[in-house]
């Protein structure tokens, strides 16, 4: 038997990502229809006054709410307690460092789909930043950057398509994964951090520093999340809601949500009862 080469290998890592990807992308263009420039281009270049997609309709809804309490039960007896308990154990420094490594693993996403939605001073400096932390920061556990005055927009290919023009779609939620939609799911599939890692380590350890991720990222919203739960008449809207808003705000630059942004995380349809 022939010895694989360096291309082959790195041929055999992309290819099942490649075709996830492509299916992705059809699946895309089958259930969302391009939308206005003002609705998404013009805002995504941080002009104020952009609107919140609207989700007054939820198609999926009979397959949302099943999938919902799946995964909210699987938070509710794995992730949360495994996440209060690296909350509890870990010092503060090393949960520092843990959200500098994470943020920094998405930074070639952010490079990239900077590039392409056209904001070239964006994507050289989160370039820089990823190769300076990366080094000089320890695989970005120091971030040497913090406090350079450069204002940080995570980018994905998610939010490149809506730079260019392709709407969300129905809102979707997935098994494991969470909130979506079929435009958003490509920035699932299309994670170049993702790739890049699995060039150098084997599928387990991305698998790991995933499942790492979502761990300490459920420990810093712990609060947040038993609030949510309390107040709202509706999880499932609220959480419906709060992503759509989240979303538009990372597709328009935006790190604020006025006040009657924050009432609509409440608002129900008379569908929702």
């Amino acid at each position: 038997m022939t010895e694989m080469t360096t291309t082959d290998s790195i041929r055999a890592l992309l290819a099942p990502a490649a075709r996830l990807l492509a299916v992705m992308a059809a699946f895309v263009l089958l259930t969302a229809t391009p939308c206005s420039a003002g609705e998404h281009g013009e805002g995504s270049e941080g002009e104020a006054g952009a609107e919140v997609e609207p989700i007054d309709e939820d198609p999926w809804e009979g397959f949302n709410r099943p999938m919902f309490s799946f995964n909210d039960t699987l938070d509710v007896y794995i992730l949360e307690p495994v996440a209060e308990g690296w909350d509890r154990i870990a010092p503060e420094p090393v949960k520092n460092g843990a959200t500098n490594f994470f943020r920094n693993l998405r930074l070639p996403t952010t490079a990239l789909n900077s590039a392409l939605q056209g904001k070239g001073e964006e994507a050289v400096h989160a370039f820089g930043q990823f190769f300076l932390n990366s080094t000089l920061g320890i695989a970005g556990i120091f971030d040497l950057t913090e406090g350079d005055g450069f204002e940080r927009h995570p980018e994905d290919l998610g939010q490149t398509l809506a730079v260019w023009g392709v709407e969300s779609g129905p809102y979707t939620m997935l098994p494991v994964f969470g909130p979506s939609s079929p435009r958003d799911i490509t920035a699932i599939v299309s994670d170049i951090s993702g790739i890049l890692l699995g060039l150098w380590i084997e599928p387990w350890g991305v698998a790991a520093l995933w499942a790492g991720r979502q761990i300490h990222e459920r420990s810093l919203i712990l609060e947040e999340v038993r609030d949510a739960k309390e107040t709202s008449l509706d999880y499932y809207t609220f959480v419906r809601n709060a992503y759509s808003q989240h979303r538009t705000a990372l597709i328009n630059d935006s790190t604020e949500v006025d006040d009657e942004q924050e009432e609509d995380l409440y608002y129900f349809d008379d569908e929702d009862f």
